[in-house]
């Protein structure tokens, strides 16, 4: 008995390990390039005779690249802030780990390209490329595998906006909002997802007339003395009710800075109900970093001065070509911290209007320029003054810190 009992224990334990192992394939140690590239090379061989596990290793492939390349950064950093020698890949002509730009290209085309077939229907293969730091800087790998992921699980009747909101928040990371707006519109304004959310519409009130049908039918033979036209209407006037108010509550007519335009009928706002959030995101984040008014006047002394044509890609600050010289919205080195309006930013606000225009949308007035404006018009009348919410005092002193050091 006690034989019998040692052994299905051992048996438990080298179940487990195989499992444990199975789904560490690329990030168990020791973990260097060299051991990265020799199990890089036997994955094929893995995923072929494991289908069922093959998301668990792409994504373990994405987690043990970017642990690799947390270690370049972290090793070039160390190697310029404290023995001020000038970082390199090559140790005695012997190549140690190439730089992240190639380690990022080697893993796309090993997740996205070698198995797409595996990696593009699964959102959380993706959703992990997507926000294991360090993040990608390739906006348009980043297009392609959002857009072809999200045409995918709408064909299976499984789409998931999580992954379009992640690479949302990538691209408002990076300030392009002209790239957001594209986004948008092929993914939730696509004619694909639309008919797709009007198939599933059908189908629901298709049911709802089947169970009306069969719930006046239950009626008419409980109590025949009521007409049959009489239960037909009572039961479609309760369920119309029904859905009619739970399109209601499943569709916000206001956001923060948005709200749909009056004519706008509910249907189409619950159609477009996802893009309704992603644009309200976009020009929040547009606001809250590059705009000055009321409500965030206080941080923009304090928060990083804004340059709308300037990005980083591949470990490089790139500035595109711009005739005004003063590019920040913010010019820090005039004795006033005068504000200087910014024609990349002007020109974000046109083409704002154009885009609210186009999706039926309009821009909702701040509450703080409200109550402004009425303190204007009536002169101040009925308002009494209050201590602020901030000391100036302390605004200043955050300003002097947000300088910078010479």
């Amino acid at each position: 008995m006690t034989f019998k009992i040692r052994r299905s224990l051992r048996h438990v334990s080298i179940k487990r390990l195989y499992t444990t192992e199975s789904s560490t394939f690329f990030s168990h140690p020791p973990l260097n390039y060299e051991t990265y590239e020799r199990r890089l090379k036997a994955a094929p061989r893995y995923i072929s005779q494991n289908p069922g596990l093959s998301a668990a290793a792409l994504i373990d492939c994405i987690k043990a690249n970017r642990i690799l390349q947390q270690q370049n950064i972290e090793l070039k950093a160390s190697s310029r802030h404290h023995n001020n020698t000038k970082y390199t890949d090559n140790f005695l002509h012997l190549k140690l780990s190439p730089r992240n730009v190639s380690l990022e290209k080697r893993l796309y085309g090993f997740v996205f390209q070698e198995n797409a077939s595996h990696s593009l229907p699964n959102s959380e293969v993706i959703k992990t490329y997507l926000t294991t730091p360090p993040l990608p800087n390739d906006t348009n790998r980043v297009f392609d595998i959002s857009v072809a992921n999200f045409s995918k699980r709408v064909k299976m009747s499984k789409p998931d906006t999580s992954v379009i909101f992640s690479v949302l928040r990538l691209l408002l990371d990076k300030k392009d909002y002209y790239n957001g707006f594209k986004l948008m519109d092929l993914t939730f304004n696509s004619s694909t997802y639309i008919d797709y959310k009007k198939e599933m519409t059908m189908k629901a009130i298709v049911g709802a007339c089947s169970l009306l049908a069969v719930a006046s039918a239950i009626e008419y033979t409980c109590l025949p003395m009521i007409p049959l036209v009489v239960w037909v209407s009572v039961n479609a006037i309760t369920m119309g009710s029904v859905f009619y108010g739970m399109l209601k509550l499943r569709t916000p007519e206001h956001l923060g800075r948005l709200s749909w335009r009056p004519y706008v009928s509910s249907f189409y706002k619950y159609m477009h109900k996802d893009e309704f959030f992603g644009i309200n995101s976009i020009v929040t984040h547009f606001e809250e970093h590059n705009e000055v008014n009321i409500r965030n006047y206080h941080h923009s002394k304090v928060r990083k001065a804004s340059i709308m044509n300037s990005f980083d890609h591949n470990e490089y600050v790139i500035e595109l070509p711009n005739d005004n010289v003063e590019l920040a919205s913010l010019d820090r080195s005039l004795p006033t911290s005068t504000f200087i309006e910014d024609s990349e930013i002007i020109q974000l606000q046109q083409y704002f209007k154009q885009e609210f225009s186009k999706r039926k949308m309009v821009l909702n007035d701040l509450p703080e320029e409200l109550v402004f404006l009425e303190f204007w018009l009536t002169h101040g009348e009925n308002f009494e003054w209050v201590e602020p919410d901030q000391d100036p005092a302390e605004i200043l002193k955050l300003d002097i810190k947000n300088k910078p050091m010479k």
